[in-house]
């Protein structure tokens, strides 16, 4: 994790790996301070629910925003394929008819400017 600014860790009795680790464990996999203390547990790291309750709550904000920022963007680069082969093949429509997802709209706008765009669940 490489944050722009770090929160503070000095006098913490545990190494800033322990933390590290213990907070991306929280949000990374939604554990339960019960089953993360047994995971520190079973790695020789004897550490109370209620510190593990604390370091989430004083650091989860910070990691969370960090395991987001290298997730991938949802874009609408699959939507664009789908619908350059269905005009590909069946030619320029007068409708579309989608669900309401928003990755919809803006190949629909692009490609088909002319068609409707009817949005039904």
């Amino acid at each position: 994790i490489n944050p722009p600014e770090k929160p503070r860790f000095k006098g913490f009795r545990f190494p800033l790996e322990i933390v590290v680790y213990e907070v991306w464990v929280c949000h990374r996999f939604a554990l339960s301070t019960a089953d993360v203390e047994e995971l520190l547990a079973q790695r020789g790291v004897i550490v109370s629910r209620e510190t593990i309750w604390l370091w989430v709550n004083r650091f989860g904000a910070h990691f969370a925003a960090c395991i987001r920022r290298y997730r991938p963007r949802p874009n609408d680069k699959a939507a664009k394929r789908f619908m350059a082969r269905l005009i590909a093949q069946f030619g320029q429509p007068r409708v579309f008819v989608t669900d309401k997802l928003r990755s919809y709209i803006k190949p629909i706008a692009h490609q088909a400017p002319d068609a409707d765009h009817r949005a039904h669940k």
